[in-house]
């Protein structure tokens, strides 16, 4: 028999997954676009269609595991006036727009006195999947958005040599996947970074109200 609250459930869960990702990598897009770079305009990118960003494995692997990855968003730093600072932008872009997503959820959360079950569970699962999304893509592992501020960060050098791991970089999140305690100590440390982010927002969120 059909449990239809846990078929809903797995349904706000694809949707708001589809949704973080897709406004994750068209952050990216627009960004490097305001910053004079039409290299996502060109490859199409500038898009909230899902289908221009999704990864299938990566979002499968987001919403079960609390990490994963969409298609990425094509760009050209030469494009920039500051090559530097526009990577940084286009680079934060994406985790920003996922910790805005948590932080309006995290409102609506505090504020909305009755919630229906199903509500309740959209918010908590936008919180939880974008603070995920967030914090999985500021790991220093390329060609994840925290690889990008790392390398533009390193000495010309230094940068060659750590940019040579990304070519790697497929075996290893797949070994991070195949290997369970790896995977396990990943998910706990994004859980417990994504946990206390949300209890802070909480914390500011009352101390405002509060206030009025």
């Amino acid at each position: 028999m059909i449990n239809t609250q846990n078929v809903i459930e797995m349904l706000i869960i694809a949707a708001i997954t589809i949704i973080s990702i897709t406004i994750h990598e068209f952050s990216h897009g627009y960004v490097s676009y305001l910053l004079g770079d039409d290299t996502p305009k060109v490859y199409r990118r500038l898009t909230l269609n899902p289908l221009k960003h999704l990864d299938v494995i990566g979002a499968i692997c987001l919403a079960i595991f609390h990490f994963g990855w969409a298609k990425p968003v094509p760009i050209n730093p030469n494009n920039y006036k500051n090559k530097k600072l526009g990577v940084l932008a286009v680079s934060l872009a994406g985790p920003i727009s996922n910790i805005l997503l948590a932080f309006i959820a995290t409102v609506l959360y505090v504020f909305v006195p009755e919630k229906n079950v199903y509500f309740n569970t959209a918010l908590l699962v936008c919180v939880s999947l974008n603070f995920s999304l967030a914090v999985f893509n500021l790991l220093p592992i390329p060609p994840l958005d925290g690889s990008r501020i790392v390398s533009i960060l390193l000495p010309q050098r230094a940068r060659n040599k750590y940019n040579a791991f990304e070519k790697y970089s497929p075996f290893i999140i797949f070994f991070i996947f195949l290997v369970p305690v790896l995977g396990s100590v990943l998910t706990a440390f994004i859980d417990f970074i994504s946990q206390w982010i949300f209890k802070g927002f909480i914390i500011i969120i009352s101390f405002v109200a509060g206030l009025f």
